[in-house]
């Protein structure tokens, strides 16, 4: 349930949405040139294609995200390529709704930012083979973590009982975790083929 269904935010949530996506996508779309547009591509595609391993809990079902992953290897355009995914996977799949698009893409979407932010920390340690698997995980976990927590603050400021909330991010527990180890793995195979292939 990452993805907010359509008729469950009330119009101020679903307008403040609206509004924070527009702003951080275009300043997201700044980055972007003709050189990086095969690699937005592909992370894109890949975060498009991650709604389809999903997982029934709690009588709801969660999905990865891999928006920590689209930190690590897009930096600020991640917010850009998400939007992207996250609008067909509602045209597509009819994940979440019209009305809660622009929530849904701005929880996701900042997800994917946090995630950057905390992988950019290696640097710290010399950017190491160590240092980047440490920081793959805490990117991938830190990530998913900081989308349950806006999926269920979103679901709470819209009126809904405390225990719909606190139940929405419970259910994502372990996939913050399952998310981090994927991510962990996935950032160890990119630092062994060449370190450019991330961000920064």
């Amino acid at each position: 349930m990452a993805h907010i269904p359509e008729g469950i935010l009330t119009g101020n949530i679903a307008a403040a949405g609206y509004v924070l996506t527009s702003v951080l996508s275009l300043i997201s779309a700044k980055k972007i040139n003709c050189s990086n547009v095969p690699k937005v591509s592909l992370v894109t595609a890949a975060v498009f294609c991650a709604s389809l391993i999903h997982f029934p809990i709690m009588g709801t079902s969660v999905h990865f995200s891999f928006v920590g992953l689209a930190g690590m290897l897009l930096g600020p355009l991640a917010f850009l390529s998400v939007s992207v995914a996250v609008l067909f996977q509602f045209l597509f799949f009819q994940h979440g709704g019209l009305s809660s698009l622009g929530i849904n893409i701005f929880n996701m979407g900042t997800a994917a930012l946090i995630g950057w932010l905390v992988f950019s920390v290696r640097h710290r340690f010399n950017n190491t083979r160590k240092a980047a698997a440490a920081f793959s995980f805490l990117a991938g976990f830190v990530s998913m973590l900081v989308l349950a927590s806006l999926l269920s603050l979103a679901l709470y400021f819209t009126n809904f009982p405390k225990e719909v909330a606190i139940m929405a991010f419970t259910a994502h527990i372990p996939l913050i975790f399952l998310e981090g180890i994927v991510t962990g793995f996935v950032g160890i195979g990119l630092y062994k083929l060449g370190k450019e292939y991330l961000y920064g």
